[in-house]
């Protein structure tokens, strides 16, 4: 996940945190239980695949961009040398007006790819974090525990269940080795 999502998801889900803490009447009932979702979006075995569409996806789009600015290239070579031929100015203009045209398209080309990546990978985050949700929910649920909060958000904390071995298994179905966390 890229720094920016962390920071904003952290923010989030300190926000409902407090929140949902403040409208608890009865906080010592309450079971507390934290995870370490970085360490859980590492083990998952969704994100490689993810991860390798989205350079697949980038492979492709780096290719067709690398066409259009051999063509690109091409075209001042044809203008270059119509330059030195003497060819009409009406000729010329057009061949400029070809590429200014070719220009933009690679310009446009390339600010679609950039958004395009920023898109998928939004996505991709936005799937692997409804999945470590999910899992969550369903642990939290066997382990007993009303609040499971991101250990990245938690300021100051005492108690609580780590439950990010048990998500960790949830997630990959018993596949992958568990995260080390390294305590609280």
């Amino acid at each position: 996940m890229s720094r920016f999502n962390k920071k904003f998801m952290k923010k989030i889900i300190y926000i409902i945190a407090v929140v949902l803490l403040a409208g608890a009447g009865d906080a010592q009932a309450q079971k507390f239980g934290y995870v370490d979702i970085d360490a859980l979006v590492k083990v998952m075995p969704q994100r490689d695949s993810i991860e390798k569409g989205n350079k697949e996806f980038l492979a492709e789009r780096e290719k067709a961009l690398q066409e259009m600015y051999a063509i690109y290239k091409r075209r001042i070579a044809e203008y270059d040398s119509a330059q030195t031929k003497n060819v009409s100015k009406e000729s010329l203009q057009e061949l400029a007006i070809g590429i200014k045209g070719l220009e933009d398209r690679i310009n446009t080309m390339q600010q679609n790819v950039n958004q395009q990546i920023q898109d998928r990978a939004m996505a991709g985050e936005t799937y692997l974090i409804e999945l470590i949700k999910n899992a969550c929910n369903k642990v939290a649920k066997a382990q007993g525990i009303t609040y499971v909060f991101d250990k990245g958000t938690l300021l100051a904390f005492e108690g609580g269940t780590d439950l990010t071995e048990l998500v960790s298994k949830e997630l990959t179905k018993g596949k992958a080795v568990p995260p080390k966390t390294g305590g609280k």
